[in-house]
């Protein structure tokens, strides 16, 4: 919990990506970051970040340097040296998961940084771990649903991440794609076997996530798929 007036103006400051108020804080006291901390135990860092701001994560981490990142501030922004660093102290935390859940690879693709996929996986991280909320999804889900990194993406396949798996509310990482209208995500995710049959809860397609966030080409592409396979389905029949 934050003890001081300062450091809640410097949370709340993050929380709600004021920069001017942001900066005016830590230019009266460059070590204000580094005191600051919510009742998770998080910096200035994940309030920004999580709410949504990434000028005043980015801010934030500058602020408290390479050595005073939790293991989260640096999955989040790509500190490969600092989260190498805390791996190193402590090997179980490429297993860990933040007190809302999420494990940390999945911050990886928040801002996109594959070299952090690398580093967690090869320290132990499982590409099919779920989050501990109710989100309930893959790493995978989280770099479509943020970023939309490729790199990233590319990654976590090349690691095993699955194209299948679905997460809360039915949502499989081609749905993710679609609602972003990232058509090479959809034809990365085809190529390796994503039903484009697949339905969420409510009943969609991925065709239908795109069509309704208004994402001709992802819809077009997606019902050509489902065409040319029921076309395929019944010639087999025949």
């Amino acid at each position: 919990m934050p003890s001081t007036s300062a450091e809640s103006a410097l949370l709340d400051a993050a929380r709600d990506g004021r920069l001017a108020d942001l900066d005016a804080l830590l230019s009266a006291d460059p070590g204000l970051a580094a005191r600051s901390r919510d009742a998770n135990g998080d910096t200035a860092v994940l309030v920004a970040a999580f709410r949504g701001h990434r000028a005043a994560a980015e801010r934030a981490a500058a602020a408290l340097g390479s050595a005073g990142l939790t293991p989260w501030d640096a999955a989040l922004v790509g500190d490969v040296g600092a989260l190498a660093a805390h791996l190193d102290r402590d090997p179980a935390l490429a297993h860990a998961r933040h007190a809302d859940g999420w494990p940390l690879l999945h911050l990886a693709g928040f801002y996109g940084h594959p070299a952090v996929v690398d580093l967690l996986v090869a320290r132990g991280a499982d590409v099919h771990a779920r989050s501990g909320n109710h989100v309930d999804n893959t790493a995978l889900h989280a770099a479509l649903a943020m970023s939309g990194h490729a790199g990233v993406v590319d990654r976590l396949l090349a690691h095993g991440a699955s194209a299948h798996t679905a997460g809360g509310g039915g949502y499989t990482p081609l749905h993710l794609a679609a609602s972003r209208g990232a058509v090479a995500h959809v034809d990365t995710l085809l190529a390796q076997g994503a039903d484009p049959a697949a339905r969420t809860i409510d009943g969609q397609t991925a065709a239908d996530v795109a069509r309704a966030r208004g994402h001709t080409a992802a819809a077009a592409r997606l019902d050509a798929i489902m065409a040319d396979a029921s076309l395929a389905d019944a010639a087999g029949g025949a």
